[in-house]
């Protein structure tokens, strides 16, 4: 209740009476004090017990996760689908990795042709800045790979933590902590080199730490993780440094995805020296080079007999070579039309370099030339740059795309049904939002559903 004012009381025992009362409002306020400050050292101490109870769920979550992938892995192998002694594992072993060249000595010949397995893996980690808030859903702490890469008799899967914590548990119990890291999934040793690569926004993989070189002839190799900024008990790194939130400002991220190339190199377990001794020497047969000569003879226009009239330079090619290749050329060529009498074709819709990408193709069934043509354009672009901020590496990667555009014209213009796959898939990996107008108008007409569903996901996004 509200004070009465002492200058309202008249007499002595009025104040004396106010005084009174205010000493017991005194008490029963120090007695509650007494009270709140217990019930907050009590509240301290609850405070203190949750997060002891969600450090033991957490570990608890740790070990159920281990077991959960312990037990996928057991499946696998009562399945015949994992494991060293699977049913057809040999074939499997020739079939989905290369080789490695031969190494010799002065004296005698020592192969590791038989041992040496290679592979490589590409992971898309999409819609990034929802993988934390993902993860927190389906209360997991770590992403990983949908399915394994086989590389010889070994298997690999591959880890993503946004928290940069634990992906796998030691055997001595303590916590393999990364941010991104390949997993070995066999229950023995091993023994490979890795490098790990990370797409920059222009397209470009670019190595992220040195090469790994892993020797673990023994051993339950299933309880590490490897990677550049592996750490036993503690924080990792991040890729190249960075936290999950400032990786999803970087360069290193592109449309909310990242991108990351795995290469592995194993070499198999070897029982006795021998082995590695070649008893007899084999002949070696040269690899297949006819789109090499093929590729001399339209550098050097040796025998042409058609020339394209460009802009600024003329191109001589060989009307058979083309024919084969493309029933519009056969047509343009030996049905009567004017360009089997004159032996010209004049093009006016494309540059010079890019249409002569598009024969070397035809000549070679090989896109290095036409990436070499977008390799040039993009550094051309960088390098007339006057800053280095984004503007220099959107001005880029939008040239990219444009010569990709020209490319998917040509393709589709001449009928080159795998070139016109090719440029699709490469415009759907590249798309940029600044392009996506110009880009979707050209799938439709060239009827590329896959690219023209890439565009409409591009500007909903």
């Amino acid at each position: 209740t509200p004070s009465t004012p002492l200058r309202s009381m008249t007499t002595a025992d009025e104040i004396r009476a106010e005084l009174a009362r205010e000493q017991v409002t005194l008490a029963r306020e120090r007695h509650v004090s007494t009270e709140l400050t217990r019930e907050t050292r009590e509240a301290l101490e609850r405070q203190r017990l949750r997060r002891e109870v969600d450090e033991m769920r957490t570990r608890v979550q740790n070990v159920q996760s281990s077991n959960q992938w312990e037990r996928s892995f057991r499946a696998s192998v009562d399945a015949d689908i994992l494991g060293p002694c699977t049913a057809l594992e040999a074939q499997s072993k020739r079939t989905k990795t290369s080789r490695c060249e031969t190494f010799t000595s002065s004296s005698s010949v020592v192969a590791c042709e038989h041992l040496l397995y290679k592979g490589e893996y590409i992971w898309k980690i999409v819609n990034m800045s929802w993988l934390k808030r993902a993860l927190e859903n389906c209360k997991e702490d770590y992403l990983f790979s949908e399915g394994y890469l086989e590389v010889g008799p070994e298997s690999f899967d591959f880890v993503y933590n946004p928290h940069r914590g634990w992906v796998n548990q030691s055997a001595g119990g303590g916590l393999v902590c990364a941010s991104l890291a390949i997993r070995h999934c066999k229950h023995d040793g091993v023994t490979f080199r890795y490098k790990i690569f990370i797409q920059r926004n222009d397209g470009e993989f670019v190595q992220w730490g040195s090469r790994g070189d892993v020797g673990l002839p023994e051993g339950n190799s299933t309880e590490l993780a490897f990677g550049p900024d592996v750490r036993l008990d503690g924080t990792a790194t991040g890729i190249f440094g960075l936290t999950h939130d400032e990786l999803l400002q970087s360069e290193w991220v592109t449309r909310d995805t990242l991108t990351a190339k795995f290469e592995i190199e194993v070499l198999c377990f070897c029982e006795d020296i021998e082995d590695l001794y070649v008893s007899d020497k084999k002949a070696e047969v040269p690899a297949p080079n006819i789109g090499e000569h093929l590729l001399t003879f339209f550098t050097e226009a040796k025998c042409s007999d058609v020339t394209f009239l460009l802009k600024t330079e003329s191109i001589k090619a060989h009307s058979q070579v083309l024919a084969a290749r493309s029933e519009v050329f056969e047509k343009q060529f030996h049905n009567g039309l004017m360009e089997s009498v004159s032996k010209e074709v004049t093009i006016e819709d494309c540059e010079p370099a890019i249409f002569k990408a598009f024969l070397q193709f035809l000549y070679t069934d090989d896109v290095t030339h036409i990436r070499d043509v977008i390799g040039r354009s993009a550094s051309a672009c960088r390098d007339i740059g006057t800053d280095t901020g984004s503007a220099t590496e959107t001005t880029a990667a939008s040239r990219r795309v444009a010569v990709l555009q020209d490319m998917l014209y040509l393709s589709h213009k001449y009928q080159i049904s795998r070139l016109r796959c090719w440029c699709e898939q490469q415009l759907c990996d590249h798309l940029t939002p600044e392009d996506v107008c110009s880009v979707i108008v050209q799938a439709h007409l060239c009827d590329a559903r896959q690219l023209e569903e890439a565009c409409m996901k591009c500007m909903r996004d």
